[in-house]
Formats: C-alpha cells, sequence, structure tokens
C-alpha cells in the first residue's frame, strides 16, 4: 500500500490547515480557517513528483502563486502519469488553494472537482488514508463554494467532511470542520446558529451563545467560567487560536462585546504563545474591530468621555495588525477600518493621506471578495456614506471624485466576474451613493433602482438602498425649490421603513455596524419617513396616522436598541378603547431637524390633530439641557421654572388649547387625562412640570408618559388599593450603597411602615433580606399586585448603567424581568404598579429617560411610579406615604393620584412648607398606563 512521505504529512496540515483564505459577508471580520492535517501513515511515492510538490509549497509559502501553480500541475501531471490516483488528487487540492489565492476560480473549481473524482466517494469501506484525504478536499471545495457565494454548498461540504472525521475519530477534524460551518452559517445570515456551531466544537455542544448572556448573573458567569475552562483544557494550537478568534467575532455580532473582547484577548495571548504571526495580526485586526463596535456602543449610549478613547484603542490594534501582518489582505483590512476611524473621527487629512497607499494595495489583490469589499468600503469611508444625508454637498466628497468613482466601477465589475449578486448589489448601490453625493440625481436613482433589484430579499440591503431612493427622490424634487414631499420618496420611505420594522425580531440580521450605530443608520429612516408625511400646511389625515405610528415604531426600535434584543411585543391598539371613559388626550412629540412636530388623538373628535413649531432640535436640547440642571436643585424657586417651561407649553401645548378645552375647569371639561408619548431629550423634563398662562399642566390634568401606545394592554378598572397585595422592599444603608458611593437612607424605614399601614395585605422585606433571591421567591410564590422599591437606582441609556441596588450590588435593568417574573398559576395578570422611589437619571444623559422606559417595559407592570432624580428622602418618604393614601379612594386612577399629591405639594399642604419648589413634587413620573 502506499505511505504519505513525513515532508508530504506535513504539508497537508500546514496548506490546509492554516492557510485557507477567508471570505465572510462582514469586511474586516476575517479570522483563520482551520481545515484539519491528514495524520495519515507515509505512502510511497517517486522522487521527481516529491520534488515538485516541495517546490510548489516553498513558492506558496513565499506568496509566489504563479510559480506554486505551474509545480503543483507538474506535480499532479507526473502523479497522473504514474497512476497514484490519490496522490495526484492531493496535488491537486494544494492547485486548488494556489489558484483560489490567486482568484483564479475557474481553475480552482476545476482543480478541486478532479480531486474529488480520483478520489471517489469515501465511504466507511473505505481504506483510512483514502477517507482522510477525502475530507480535506471538501474543506477545500468548502471553501471555494463560500468564496463564491455557495454558503449553503459549503456548509453541505463541510457537514460532510465532519461526518467522516468522526467516523475516524479525528477530533482536530471534527472541530475544524465546525469552524467551517459557522462561516457558512455567518455568511447566510445565522449569526446565533453560527455562535452555537462554534460553542459546540469548543464545549461538546454544553453551551450556546444565548446562554452566555443569561439574564441571571450567576447563571451567565457560570457558563462564561465553564467556556473559559474548555478553551484552558485544550493544548495551545493554531486551531485553538482560530477558535476562539471566530467565536469572539460570532460574539461582536451577537452584540456581547465584553465578552468578545475577552475572547478575542485570549485568542491573541494563544497565538503570541505559539508564535504565529499571521494568527497575531488576526486577533489584533479583530480586537480593533471589537473596541470599534464598543467605541460606537458608547456614542450611542452617550458616553463621549468613553467612546474616545475605546476608539483610539481599536486605532492601536489596527495600527499593529498592519505593522505585524505578512499577508497583504490582513494588511488592507487594517489600514482601511484606519481610514474609516479617521473619517468618523474627523481626521480627515489621515485619511486622505493613506488613500493612495491602500487604493494601491487593494489592486494588487486576487479577485475576490476583499478586494471588492475593500474597494466599497475606501470609496464610502472617503464618499463619507454613514453621514451622507446629514451632510452638506461641501462636505461629501473629501478626496477627489474620479478615483473613488474607478473603485466603485472596478468593484461593479468585479462583483460581476465572481458571479456574487450581493456584492454587485452593494457595489451598484454604492455608485448610486456617489452620484447622489454629487447631485446627479437621474444617475444616482439609475444605480439605486438596479441595487433594488439585485438585493432581492436581503433585507439589509433592500432598506439601505430603498432608504436611499427616498433620498435622492426628495433631492431631486427639492432642486425645484418645492418643499412638499416627492410622493415617489415616501414610498420608498415606508418600503425602508417596513423594512426594518421587519427585522426588529432579529437584530442580528443587520451586521453589527448597524446595530452599534443606531442613531446614524436606522433612526434617521424614521426621523425622514416623518418628515416627508407631515411636509406641507395640511397633511392627510392617511398622512398624520401613518406618522403616528412611525412614531411610535421609532419609540420600539429604540428601545430595542437599548436592549439590543426585541423587548416587548407591541399589540395592535385601538386608541379609543385604552380609556373607556374616554377623558384622555394622547399627544406625539416629535422632534426633527429643523421643527418639532406634534399629533394628537382627542377624545369624541375623529381623526387626529396637528401641528408644528419652527424650533430645531439642538434648540430644544440646549432648553432641556439648561432647564434639567436648574430643576434638581432644592433651592430653584418656581418663578425660576415657570417661564423656561412655559417655552415647552408653547411649543405643545398652546396650539391645542382650544381641542384640550385647558381654559375650562376640571369638573366641567371632558379632557381629564393627558398621556404623553415624548421624544429625545423632552422625555427629561417632567411633563408636570410644563407651565401655562397661570398654572402647571399637572394643575388641569392628570398625567402619564409612555413609550407607546402599542405596549399598553387595554384596562376598564382602577387599581383598588383596599383587596391590593404589595410587596414593600427598601434599604436605609448597605454595602451596595457604600460601594456606588451613595448615601444612606434613613426615612426608607419609616416610608415601609406607612405604608404597611396603608396597605394591609403586605408583606415586607428590607435591609440585608433585601437581596435578589429573597424577593424572586416572594413574587413567585404571592400574587402582588404592587411592588414598591425605595432604594437607590439610576436610569441612563446605557442599559448596563441602568440599575437599582439590593442589599450586596446591582440588579440591572436586564435582571429586572427574571427578578419580578411571577408565576402564572399565582398570579396570572401583570403587575399593576412598580414604584421605584429613590432613582435619579444619569446626569448629562440626554436620553437617559430611555433607562426609565426600559423599567417599565422589563418589569412587565402596567404602571410605574419612578422619580427623574433623586430627592431628599424624607420629602420622598411623605410623598409615598400619601400618594397610597390617595389610591384608597377607589373613584381615583393611579393618574390622579398622583395628580393630588403634587397639587398638594405645590400648594404647600405639605410637613414642610419649602417642599412647594419644583425639586420636591416634579420629579414623579407615572410610565405606562395611567388608569
Amino acid at each position: 500500500m502506499m505511505r504519505f512521505s513525513p515532508v508530504l504529512r506535513f504539508w497537508v496540515c500546514f496548506v490546509l490547515g492554516c492557510l485557507l483564505s477567508l471570505s465572510l459577508p462582514a469586511f474586516g471580520s476575517q479570522v483563520g480557517v482551520a481545515s484539519p492535517p491528514l495524520n495519515s501513515p507515509t505512502l510511497a511515492q517517486s522522487q521527481e513528483p516529491g520534488v515538485l510538490l516541495r517546490q510548489g509549497r516553498a513558492a506558496y509559502e513565499a506568496g509566489e502563486m504563479t510559480e506554486a501553480v505551474r509545480q503543483l500541475q507538474a506535480a499532479a501531471r507526473a502523479y497522473g502519469e504514474r497512476g497514484e490516483g490519490l496522490n495526484q488528487a492531493i496535488a491537486l487540492n494544494y492547485l486548488s488553494l494556489s489558484q483560489q489565492q490567486q482568484g483564479e476560480w475557474q481553475g480552482a473549481r476545476a482543480a478541486i472537482e478532479d480531486s474529488l473524482g480520483l478520489i471517489g466517494v469515501a465511504d466507511a469501506q473505505a481504506g483510512t488514508d483514502r477517507q482522510r484525504v477525502f475530507a480535506a478536499a471538501l474543506t477545500t471545495r468548502g471553501q471555494l463554494q463560500l468564496s463564491l457565494a455557495e454558503a449553503e454548498a459549503a456548509f453541505e461540504s463541510w457537514q460532510q467532511a465532519e461526518r467522516v472525521y468522526q467516523r475516524l475519530g479525528d477530533a482536530e477534524g471534527t472541530v475544524g470542520s465546525q469552524l467551517n460551518q459557522a462561516l457558512a452559517l455567518e455568511a447566510l445570515g445565522f449569526y446565533r446558529r453560527a455562535c452555537d456551531r462554534l460553542l459546540g466544537g469548543l464545549t461538546g455542544d454544553r453551551l450556546t451563545c444565548d446562554g452566555l448572556a443569561a439574564d441571571d448573573p450567576q447563571l451567565r458567569e457560570g457558563r462564561r467560567r465553564e467556556l473559559l475552562a474548555a478553551i484552558d483544557g485544550q493544548a495551545d494550537s493554531p486551531l485553538k487560536a482560530m477558535a476562539l478568534r471566530s467565536l469572539g467575532n460570532q460574539l461582536r455580532v451577537l452584540g456581547q462585546l465584553e465578552l468578545s473582547k475577552s475572547t478575542l484577548q485570549q485568542g491573541l495571548a494563544v497565538a503570541e504563545r505559539i508564535e504565529s504571526r499571521q494568527d497575531i495580526a488576526l486577533s489584533l485586526l479583530n480586537l480593533g474591530n471589537t473596541y470599534q463596535a464598543l467605541s460606537q456602543q458608547a456614542a450611542n449610549y452617550n458616553r463621549p468621555s468613553d467612546a474616545e478613547p475605546l476608539a483610539n484603542v481599536a486605532v492601536g490594534y489596527y495600527e499593529q495588525a498592519a505593522r505585524r501582518s505578512s499577508d497583504p489582505s490582513v494588511m488592507v483590512q487594517s489600514q482601511l477600518n484606519l481610514i474609516q476611524m479617521w473619517v468618523e473621527s474627523e481626521r480627515e487629512s489621515e485619511a486622505v493621506a493613506l488613500f493612495p497607499e491602500v487604493r494601491d494595495r487593494l489592486s494588487e489583490l486576487p479577485l475576490g471578495k476583499i478586494a471588492i469589499q475593500g474597494r466599497i468600503q475606501l470609496a464610502c469611508s472617503l464618499l463619507g456614506c454613514d453621514r451622507l444625508a446629514a451632510q452638506t454637498d461641501e462636505q461629501r466628497l473629501t478626496v477627489e471624485a474620479t478615483p473613488l468613482l474607478e473603485l466603485l466601477e472596478t468593484a461593479v465589475g468585479q462583483a460581476e466576474d465572481l458571479g456574487d449578486l450581493r456584492l454587485k448589489a452593494a457595489a451598484i448601490g454604492r455608485l448610486g451613493t456617489f452620484y447622489e453625493a454629487s447631485g446627479d440625481w437621474d444617475r444616482a436613482q439609475e444605480f439605486t433602482e438596479e441595487a433594488i433589484a439585485l438585493s432581492g430579499d436581503k433585507p439589509d440591503l433592500v432598506y439601505q438602498w430603498q432608504w436611499q431612493l427616498g433620498r435622492i427622490l426628495q433631492g431631486r424634487h427639492e432642486q425645484t425649490a418645492v418643499q412638499e414631499a416627492d410622493a415617489g420618496a415616501i414610498v420608498a420611505y415606508e418600503k425602508a421603513y417596513s423594512v426594518l420594522n421587519d427585522l426588529r425580531g432579529d437584530l442580528a440580521s443587520l451586521d453589527s455596524n448597524v446595530q452599534f450605530n443606531f442613531r446614524d443608520r436606522v433612526e434617521p429612516v424614521y426621523r425622514q419617513f416623518i418628515d416627508l408625511l407631515l411636509r406641507g400646511d395640511n397633511p392627510s389625515q392617511d398622512n398624520l396616522e401613518q406618522a403616528r405610528q412611525a412614531a411610535e415604531d421609532l419609540q420600539l426600535a429604540e428601545l430595542d436598541n437599548f436592549f439590543q434584543d426585541a423587548c416587548a411585543e407591541p399589540r395592535v391598539v385601538n386608541i379609543e378603547t385604552l380609556d373607556p371613559r374616554n377623558e384622555t388626550a394622547i399627544i406625539y412629540s416629535i422632534m426633527l431637524k429643523d421643527r418639532l412636530e406634534i399629533i394628537a388623538k382627542l377624545p369624541n373628535i375623529s381623526g387626529l390633530k396637528h401641528h408644528s413649531s419652527p424650533v430645531t432640535s439642538s434648540e430644544i436640547d440646549d432648553r432641556t439641557e439648561e432647564l434639567s440642571k436648574i430643576i434638581q436643585l432644592p433651592r430653584t424657586m418656581p418663578k425660576d421654572v415657570e417661564p423656561k417651561t412655559h417655552k415647552i407649553y408653547q411649543w405643545i401645548i398652546e396650539p391645542l388649547e382650544n381641542e384640550l378645552d385647558i381654559h375650562s375647569s376640571r369638573d366641567d371639561s371632558l379632557i381629564k387625562n393627558l398621556v404623553f408619548i415624548l421624544d429625545g431629550s423632552l422625555r427629561n423634563i417632567p411633563a408636570s412640570l410644563i407651565f401655562g398662562e397661570d398654572k402647571y399642566l399637572v394643575e388641569r390634568y392628570a398625567i402619564a408618559i409612555t413609550p407607546g401606545l402599542q405596549l399598553l394592554e387595554s384596562q376598564t378598572t382602577n387599581l383598588t388599593i383596599n383587596n391590593a397585595q404589595a410587596l414593600l422592599t427598601g434599604i436605609t444603608q448597605s454595602p451596595s450603597f457604600e460601594n456606588e458611593q451613595m448615601g444612606n437612607l434613613p426615612n426608607v424605614r419609616s416610608e415601609l411602615q406607612a405604608l404597611g399601614q396603608i396597605i394591609r395585605r403586605s408583606q415586607e422585606v428590607s435591609e440585608d433580606r433585601f437581596v435578589r433571591n429573597n424577593i424572586q421567591n416572594r413574587v413567585q410564590s404571592t400574587p402582588f399586585n404592587i411592588i414598591h422599591i425605595a432604594t437607590h437606582g439610576k436610569f441612563s441609556s446605557d442599559p448596563d448603567e441602568t440599575f437599582i441596588l439590593d442589599y450586596l450590588g446591582r440588579i440591572t435593568v436586564r435582571d429586572l424581568d427574571k427578578l419580578l417574573d411571577q408565576n402564572p398559576v399565582v398570579q396570572p395578570g401583570a403587575i399593576e404598579l412598580l414604584t421605584l422611589s429613590a432613582c435619579q437619571t444619569a446626569s448629562g444623559d440626554k436620553r437617559a429617560a430611555l433607562g426609565i422606559a426600559g423599567f417599565a417595559i422589563r418589569a412587565g407592570a402596567r404602571s410605574t411610579l419612578a422619580s427623574l432624580w433623586n430627592v431628599k428622602d424624607d420629602s420622598t418618604a411623605e410623598f409615598m406615604e400619601r400618594f397610597y393614601e390617595k389610591l384608597l379612594d377607589e373613584n381615583l386612577t393611579k393618574a390622579e393620584a398622583l395628580r393630588e399629591v403634587q397639587i398638594d405639594f405645590i400648594n404647600k399642604e405639605t410637613d414642610n412648607p419649602f417642599h412647594f419648589r419644583p425639586y420636591f413634587w416634579a420629579p414623579f413620573t407615572l410610565i405606562g398606563h395611567w388608569l
């Protein structure tokens, strides 16, 4: 029987195990592909073909692919002439790999198919050597198929290879095949399945990626420790480095950024220990990608002081990867990402200076996805594609236009040659972007419509090109100095908006750049769509209803982005059925770049009311920021606040005064409640504090806030304290307060005692008994209608910084649904009222109120009463006691009870005469249902 020589055995391991190139859908996420070695006995072979094979290997290692192909073709012919079919199959396998490196896809396909033809179907009856060579050839064919956008076929090839390796008892080959399958799943958009496939290979199917992000922190940490133990238990090898790198990339796509970072750092450590220059460079590149995502996330969460340092770390990793890589493709990817980050951080001169070098490097790469995606990314970075809608014409082109056009035209041609429709759609779509930037509307429309046709059912492309088409049609329309909306533009925007809504259940269908750059890539679609719908003096009722629904969906999209998952299931809502008393006006505010739009639904009036205030979003942000600082000071007097909030009254309420019957007494008016769906920084100002001509809004109406009517359940009755069961919890002092540098709450003790007297059927869990497990056990065993929590907490636009404190530490908003998850047998309905009496919003965070909405949604309570800032706890104790006393009146709704307490404070009918100041009564806000 023929045997492999030792040198051939090494070749198979090295070429098939270490140098397979990658093709992934998201450019810049390259990870090595491990194809396992062929550990078969040596086969006897003639000297001449062996020499040719060794020379082919040397040329391959030196990057001299033309010479490698020449030698390997000669080796394959020589083996064929000698009738050594198995060795000829091995030479053809190497030949296919070399031709793939050249971008010679037709020759590479012919070589690997010939190799497989020589091997035949190596089933269980075939010899061990033949089965191993068969598995290796399947691995190479899978790589070729993935490179040619045949991801399903690649997945099948690698599944077949895995079965062979399992039959042979080859653990390394099995794991390598699973890694490859994960790449195919990622290319198909199945990111969670890809991640689970990787974890299956590393842990024997004991863990899933969702399990690593479990809501229960103890369970989450336990599973992560199990993963680390499984990884540490494996010997260092290129395969281990590749597995860690690939897993780190999948975790980034799924939004688990900290775990992605630590996993990639482990992969880098392995690469350094085995002294693999290529694995080191790839690990550095992917660490740069994760730090870039962390920077984008910090910016999204209004943490600019964190975003910039994280971006600098990403830049450092990219620079290291470019320096340390011997692979031109890794070098160019690193430089492309550097250019993108420099443009985003307004270091455009550095980006422009590097442009010629990167363009030349791209021209030297063989035909393939990396070269095509690189051209698109380079052109797009310097065009400012992501910020195009917000930029002026002069800002759009940062280099001469001709080289960018040439890059995109070349990308289109190469995508056609490769036969990759997705890449072709992306390249043609960016040609449309190029002409949009230069104001050539006809060409822009032509290329964008072609991109839409090519995108088929790929939602991440469809929404992008429909959005672009809408901008183009409206841009051309406005050239005639007509500011009304173009009908075609509205249709295009509606299609983009619909795709985004359909995607909300699977955020991972969008690449991580879209997820972590929500404000540039998702939010503008909603706002620009609403802008067009509400153009003109008298928008139609159809347009008003569409705009109202889009405003609701934007609120939901923001919450999804906050949690990085679909946080709540929207309901089809009939506004009239939410309040059977028909006493409620619903008011939407929508902040656009140049104006504030208001849409209102009033009881007993058909249709929607609309008005527009000519105030820019930046003006609103400035005023709310100034006001937020003033109202959180205990010494601030009403006269200091009233003129400032009167401006908000003029924007939102004044044009609706007649419809709201505002000048009538409350008893004589039909409208008794106002429910606001507020937008942007307006959410950080209590609506009750808005001041009219002579009184606060709360003196006329009961007020509630909701992130959207579609998140509310219909309710027909008031909460009745007399037969309610309540869980009363709180802390006066604790280790967690000390750790967070938050002061004691000495009046919590008296607050809970007073509430226990008011609510007869109540249980108290306080001080060192107020810990996660105790709360969970109580909630599971008792049907509580009310849960009152008197402890420190913080609301932020960052879910990791949105929390309450139990005795030992943080309970984050992500954990809240598990904490308050009721046993459906014990309590089939939702919690009626959740009260958070000692919380505050993060200072300087324009979107901090997202955290309050997040708490309300995650808790699953019908209504949540929370404070926007931390009030002195003696005042809070009195406020809460009065609130629950008011609820003893079965005729009062929760919103009405809150209103009456706030009026008591305004009118100085409290224990402390200074409590009429807004600091003491204004922060308490009802979120959710008002009944």
